[in-house]
């Protein structure tokens, strides 16, 4: 009797943990055809976490991007092989990056910070701490230099006001694993005139523009 007692038990449990594993998102069916028909509408599935038009849609969008985080660090996850498939059948996108305005004011206030920190701007190309940085800055520096030689470039007036306000550099050469500042700052460059001058110097490799720079993004 008391094994037939422990029998019950065990099938109870997991009857019960069936029923809290496929009710955990009842309404995925319903979430999942929202979300074919926003692809429909707008050609994509990347729902704004706070859509106004459907706010239980962003909010489903998140948690399928949560859940699939969860799942590839190894842990339980609501979301299923045959879910994935599904969602990828659409074209869903896993991860988001940040909007470039959002990314680029994220780099500067790293480089505030930096500056804060060792009194400069100088952020070496290669700088362990963090890589991304010097990468960044490095890129600051190469997209000024494209606009000045009036090519394709991201930077603009309202990067360089922010940049200059800090005491940055838009030349600097790489010395012993560091960055030596061998220029000026836009605003003082461009004192004489409505936008900074051509600046010398960006043909040669010792400046840090070499080929073999990894330019990263200006975004990034």
């Amino acid at each position: 009797k008391s094994t037939s007692t422990t029998t019950n038990n065990n099938n109870n449990k997991s009857a019960q943990k069936i029923t809290i594993e496929t009710s955990e998102d009842p309404n995925w069916e319903e979430r999942y055809h929202e979300l074919q028909l926003f692809k429909s509408e707008h050609g994509h599935t990347r729902v704004p976490a706070r859509y106004k038009s459907n706010p239980k849609l962003g909010r489903w969008v998140m948690t399928q991007r949560r859940q699939f985080t969860v799942l590839m660090q190894g842990f339980p996850s609501a979301l299923t092989t045959e879910r994935m498939n599904r969602l990828n059948e659409i074209g869903f996108v896993w991860a988001l990056r940040a909007d470039p305005v959002t990314m680029w004011n994220r780099k500067f206030g790293e480089l505030k910070a930096y500056k804060r920190l060792f009194g400069n701007c100088m952020v070496p190309q290669r700088y362990q701490p963090n890589p991304k940085l010097g990468t960044w800055v490095h890129t600051q520096r190469r997209q000024y230099k494209l606009m000045l030689e009036g090519k394709k470039s991201a930077m603009n007036n309202e990067k360089i006001t922010a940049l200059d306000s800090i005491g940055f550099f838009w030349m600097a050469k790489q010395k012993d694993g560091g960055a030596v500042a061998v220029g000026e700052t836009a605003a003082v460059a461009g004192a004489g005139g409505s936008s900074p001058p051509s600046l010398p110097g960006f043909e040669g490799k010792s400046e840090g523009y070499g080929d073999d720079a990894d330019e990263g993004s200006d975004d990034e």
